[in-house]
């Protein structure tokens, strides 16, 4: 009993880090687009995407944030020189 104790609780660890540095990655890969948001984004879509001059963007899919990045909406310019990871980034940066 004591040893399926032991080896349960080693498997719940082992668990425990993995989730962790998938939750650590993340918020790098966000955070990273944190600087890109703030210098791109903040001064219409306001501090966390919530809107501002602009619309709220917090809602939007991955594919219609992309979209309205690369081709640009009306009263938006297009970015069409941002990479899909920088595109990805700012967009896990609104919904973390």
């Amino acid at each position: 009993m004591k040893k399926m104790f032991t080896t349960a609780m080693v498997v719940m660890l082992i668990a425990a880090v993995g989730v962790l540095q998938v939750v650590t990655e993340q918020n790098a890969f966000a955070a990273s687009g944190k600087s890109l948001y703030k210098s791109k984004c903040q001064s219409c879509h306001g501090t966390k995407g919530g809107g501002a001059s602009g619309p709220d963007i917090r809602s939007e899919s991955f594919n219609s944030f992309k979209k309205a990045v690369k081709s640009g909406k009306e009263g938006m310019p297009a970015f069409k020189s941002l990479s899909s990871t920088t595109i990805k980034k700012i967009w896990k940066f609104v919904h973390i």
